[in-house]
C-alpha cells in the first residue's frame, strides 16, 4: 500500500476562532465585583447555587471568596469544597448558562430553552488550591458540561493527593447496561500553581461518536468520548431516554464529606463557556483525532485509515517519535498539531495508508 507522510500540522479536533462560528455564543466571568458579591452567587448573573443558599440537600461549602487573592485571579474567585457533599445535583453551583445549548438533533432539553442548537461546546478556567503549601486529605469535586439539572455529558475530577491535585476523566465506552464508565487520569499538578484547563466536546448524531478532549496548561492531555451512550443504553438513565443538551456547567461535591477542609478546597476563576457551530472543513480536508492513531503494524494493517508516527531510517513504526500538542499559535484546523523533533540527519513521519489505491498522478495539492 502506498504510504502518505506529512511533516506539517494537523488539527487534533475542530476549535475555531468565535468570529467564524455560526451562531456563535459565550459567557464569561472572572468573579470580581460587580457582577459577583462575595460569599453565595446563588441569582447572581444566571448563577445558581441553592444548596448553598440554604435551599437544597445541604448547605454547600460554594462561595466567592476575596482570602486568597492571587495576581491571575484578581481580588475574588469562587472556592470550593467537600466540607458538605450530598448524593443531589440541582442544587449543586451552576455556571451562567448560555443562550444556544449544545446537542445532537433532537437532544433533550428538559425544563430549559435550547435556543438555536450548536455541535460545539467549549469551557475554560484556571483552578488552583487553596491551600498551596499542603494537602488537604480527601479533598475532591467534579465539573462537568450540563444542561442545568446534573445531566452531564462530560466529567472532569480533581482530587487533592500527596504529590499534588490529580485531575481525571471519566467517559462512556460501549453500549452496555449499566454503562462503561472510563476512568483515565490526565496527571498530578502541582497545588502551588494556577492551572488552566480546557474541554472542548463535540457531540454528533448516532451513538459512540461524539469527541470530548481535554487540555491542561495547553498540552492535549487527553481525546475520549461523552457520556452519550450512558443515556440512550443505560436503564438508570430514566425514561427520558435520549442524549442531554448542554448550557451550563455544574460544579459538584458529592462522595465523603470532609468538614476540616470548610472554607478551603479549590479556586475557580477566569471561567468561560462558549457553544457555536464549527464550519465544515474543505473538500477532501484530512483532520486528524488522538485516537486515529496506530500503535502497531497490527493496527495498521487492521485499519489502513489509521495514521502513525514512523521511523524512515528504520522502517519501523514508533509511537514515542511524536506526540499532540495545543498550537503553535492558532493551527488552521484544530486546536493542536502533531509535534515531531528531529535532530541532524534524523527522518520521522506522520503517515498514513489510508491513500492506497491513488495514483500520484491524481493528487494534485498538499497543503
Amino acid at each position: 500500500m502506498p504510504l502518505v507522510a506529512f511533516g506539517l500540522a494537523i488539527g487534533a479536533f475542530f476549535i475555531f476562532g468565535l468570529a467564524q462560528f455560526a451562531e456563535a455564543d459565550s459567557v464569561g466571568v472572572d468573579f470580581e465585583n460587580p457582577p459577583c458579591s462575595l460569599e453565595v452567587i446563588h441569582n447572581q448573573d444566571g448563577w445558581t447555587s441553592s444548596g448553598a443558599a440554604g435551599s437544597g440537600c445541604g448547605v454547600y461549602d460554594h462561595a466567592v471568596s476575596s482570602s486568597f487573592s492571587t495576581p491571575t485571579f484578581g481580588s475574588q474567585s469562587l472556592r470550593i469544597s467537600n466540607a458538605v457533599t450530598s448524593g443531589c445535583f440541582g442544587d449543586m453551583t451552576f455556571a451562567k448558562p448560555l443562550v444556544n445549548a449544545v446537542g445532537e438533533t433532537g437532544a433533550g432539553a428538559g425544563s430549559f430553552p435550547i435556543g438555536t442548537l450548536q455541535k460545539q461546546f467549549v469551557m475554560e478556567f484556571d483552578v488552583t488550591s487553596a491551600v498551596p503549601v499542603a494537602e488537604q486529605p480527601g479533598l475532591f469535586m467534579s465539573i462537568s458540561p450540563d444542561r442545568g439539572d446534573g445531566s452531564r455529558m462530560s466529567y472532569l475530577g480533581f482530587a487533592d493527593s500527596p504529590t499534588g491535585i490529580r485531575i481525571n476523566f471519566f467517559d462512556v465506552q460501549g453500549t452496555g447496561n449499566p454503562a462503561n464508565f472510563v476512568e483515565t487520569v490526565l496527571g498530578t499538578f502541582a497545588r502551588d500553581q494556577i492551572h488552566r484547563i480546557k474541554l472542548v466536546f463535540e457531540p454528533r448524531d448516532g451513538a459512540s461518536n461524539d469527541i470530548v478532549g481535554v487540555c491542561v496548561n495547553g498540552v492535549l492531555e487527553h481525546v475520549g468520548t461523552s457520556w452519550e451512550n450512558y443515556y440512550r443504553f443505560d436503564s438508570e438513565a430514566s425514561a427520558e431516554q435520549n442524549v442531554r443538551a448542554t448550557r451550563t456547567v455544574i460544579f459538584r461535591t458529592g462522595g465523603t464529606a470532609v468538614p476540616a477542609h470548610a472554607g478551603k478546597g479549590y479556586l475557580i476563576d477566569n471561567l468561560s463557556l462558549l457553544s457555536a457551530t464549527p464550519p465544515a472543513p474543505a473538500e477532501n480536508t484530512v483532520v486528524v483525532h488522538h485516537h486515529d492513531l496506530a500503535m502497531s503494524f497490527a493496527d495498521v494493517i487492521s485499519d489502513p485509515s489509521k495514521w502513525f508516527f514512523y521511523n524512515d531510517e528504520t522502517d519501523v513504526i514508533d509511537t514515542t517519535l511524536g506526540s499532540f500538542v495545543t498550537g503553535p499559535s492558532a493551527p488552521p484546523l484544530g486546536v493542536g498539531s502533531a509535534h515531531i523533533s528531529v535532530t541532524g540527519t534524523e527522518r520521522r513521519n506522520l503517515a498514513t495508508f489510508q491513500f492506497g489505491g491513488i495514483k500520484l498522478e491524481d493528487i494534485t495539492e498538499l497543503a
